[in-house]
């Protein structure tokens, strides 16, 4: 048996007036919907090499290295 249904709230409520008897066990099949832009392919990065006194210590936050990359791209535009 097929039974289409919406989910409203978190609940699962049955079209029409259909009722399943209470303890009943089912299977919801949701058919996802295609997605309109297919899914980009995965690029390896390459992050900028710090030159330090003491290896291993330098704590870069994702602006600082955003920051470091701009440099980069600026001065390859030179």
């Amino acid at each position: 048996m097929e039974i289409l249904g919406r989910v409203q709230n978190g609940v699962v409520i049955l079209q029409g007036h259909t009722s399943l008897p209470e303890g009943a066990s089912v299977a919801v099949v949701y058919p996802a919907p295609q997605s309109a832009q297919p899914v980009a392919a995965k690029r390896r990065i390459e992050l900028p090499l710090v030159h330090c006194d003491q290896p291993g210590t330098v704590h870069l936050t994702g602006e600082q290295i955003a920051e470091i990359l701009d440099a980069e791209d600026a001065a390859a535009r030179r």
